[in-house]
């Protein structure tokens, strides 16, 4: 979820369900990186943290921005990324 408030964008997310993959590691998940763009940019990466919320800031009001995350388990294996939410 991407919900402007008076400081920015707070994000927020539930922890991905277990899956099952082909690979040698703990589910535990390490942490999380968020992804950022708007229409005009491309997407980059712009942090990690181990929490499931995130305030975004570096924002301009009247911008689109368009976020998604992925987890990293150990052994730095990435999820695939979540579905894109966006912030008006």
């Amino acid at each position: 979820m991407a919900v402007w408030d008076a400081q920015g964008v707070q994000l927020s997310w539930e922890m991905p369900p277990v899956v099952s993959v082909p690979h040698n590691y703990q589910n535990e998940i390490l942490y999380y990186k968020i992804y950022r763009h708007t229409k005009e940019t491309q997407i980059v990466f712009l942090a990690q943290t181990t929490q499931q919320t995130y305030l975004d800031r570096n924002v301009v009001v009247g911008i689109t921005y368009y976020y998604t995350i992925s987890a990293f388990h150990a052994g730095e294996v990435e999820s695939l990324r979540a579905e894109e939410v966006s912030a008006p």
